[in-house]
């Protein structure tokens, strides 16, 4: 068994054999980045808090999972958006290989996410397009040019966010157009 030293090290016979382990705070915060790990593309999607007949109740992910933990949900569709954009992904797949190791929660380190600033425009932008493209997602909207737009907006943003032009964008996301 692979992660048999992680298991021992948490497991206490007194515990009962459903226990889960690595579970804390960040587990239960109101928003939360989530993206498949062992794929072969970089999908991001922001899952929230949600409202059942049974009161609130708060997505969890699986161990299948990498995840980004959030109090503020505009901050979590700012970062899903730059994620989500054609750079992270070109940018990702140039040291990841699709499979086993791609997706691993540690890519964030690689990625130069500024911190998200309530007050600047360009964050703002990027975290309305995450919301609109959720949205149109949700509305089945997948394959819809709508989607393909927005998309299209966010690769945009997140170019000028990290200071590339219209040419370096088009040479790193070539199917997507610029304008």
């Amino acid at each position: 068994m692979r992660n048999r030293a992680a298991f021992i090290k948490y497991y206490k016979p007194s515990d009962a054999f459903y226990s889960q382990f690595n579970i804390s705070d960040y587990t239960f915060k109101p928003h939360k980045v989530v993206w498949k790990r062992m794929a072969n593309d970089l999908v991001a999607s922001v899952m929230s808090t949600f409202s059942t007949p049974f009161g609130n109740k708060v997505g969890v992910g699986t161990d299948t999972t990498s995840l980004i933990p959030f109090e503020d949900e505009a901050k979590a569709h700012y970062v899903c958006a730059l994620i989500n954009s054609s750079l992270v992904g070109a940018f990702i797949r140039s040291f990841s290989s699709a499979g086993r190791g791609f997706g691993a929660p540690s890519i964030i380190n690689h990625i130069a996410l500024p911190s998200y600033t309530p007050s600047n425009p360009l964050h703002e932008t990027l975290s309305t397009l995450s919301k609109q493209a959720h949205q149109l997602a949700s509305q089945g909207k997948t394959r819809e040019v709508e989607l393909r737009q927005v998309e299209k907006e966010i690769d945009g943003q997140a170019a000028k966010l990290w200071g590339l032009s219209d040419s370096e964008l088009t040479q790193i996301s070539p199917f997507r157009e610029i304008g």
